[in-house]
């Protein structure tokens, strides 16, 4: 789930995946990385649309300026992770940090 800063509540990630072959050491620190898939026509947009370089924009640049600002609109409406396993009963926090 991801923490929703305005509201302060929680939305589900039905399309969120990762290394499912993870394990997480006790009390250690590691890195992981997390897919989320978002439906661009519930947003009004297209790929095509986001892949758009604006006449003059560096092309050289991994994304063009309208993906960029797309995707951390989407960072900005979420302020942490959270993960339930409810078969071992445990849950575990991952606070905001990417941006640091």
């Amino acid at each position: 789930m991801r923490r929703i800063p305005k509201e302060k509540s929680f939305d589900k990630f039905d399309s969120g995946s990762w290394d499912d072959t993870l394990v997480i050491p006790p009390g250690q620190s590691f890195n992981e990385k997390f897919n989320v898939v978002y439906k661009l026509g519930e947003y009004g947009t297209t790929l095509a649309k986001l892949n758009t370089y604006e006449p003059g924009e560096d092309q050289s640049k991994d994304a063009s300026v309208n993906l960029s600002k797309f995707m951390k609109n989407r960072l900005d409406e979420i302020d942490g992770l959270v993960f339930y396993d409810y078969v071992n009963h445990y849950r575990i926090e991952l606070p905001r940090n990417w941006d640091l």
